[in-house]
């Protein structure tokens, strides 16, 4: 019969998500401009040396149900498969969402590959019925929103 204890050199790994169903979470306050989104991820994302891509899972009334760091990568950029990005909002059950990423360069101009991936997020939203109400730059000073937005 074997063994069915590990090897010690054997190494697991073990992906958790944790996601939120409980209705005993606080209601928050909605998010209802680009600034008021970006100081809420200066108050979830605190390492601002490299880039990190998050999304917001919001309800009808635009408040956070829960959020993600869907990416976080180097100095000048985060790799992010819009799969990862919508999931958490499929089980979460949300109505819209917004997605955002920082630039620790401080420059705030979206480069060619934040549209390309903006417009994906957008046409993958509408056929989820998602509004992505927002696509964000953020910087610890500043943010600035760039489309497309599925409303």
């Amino acid at each position: 019969m074997p063994d069915p204890s590990p090897r010690k050199d054997e190494v697991h790994v073990i992906r958790e998500v944790h996601l939120n169903y409980s209705q005993d979470r606080p209601v928050q306050a909605p998010l209802t401009d680009s600034e008021t989104a970006a100081a809420f991820l200066r108050g979830v994302v605190s390492d601002t040396t490299r880039e990190h891509a998050v999304a917001i899972y919001l309800d009808a009334k635009n408040r956070p149900l829960g959020w993600r760091t869907v990416s976080i990568g180097t100095d000048v950029s985060a790799p992010v498969k819009p799969l990862l990005v919508l999931q958490p909002a499929v089980l979460l059950g949300a109505n819209a969402m917004i997605f955002a990423h920082n630039h620790p360069s401080g420059d705030l101009e979206p480069s060619p590959e934040d549209r390309s991936l903006a417009e994906t997020l957008c046409q993958a939203c509408k056929l989820l019925g998602l509004r992505l109400l927002d696509n964000l730059i953020w910087t610890e000073l500043e943010s600035t929103s760039y489309g497309p937005y599925a409303r």
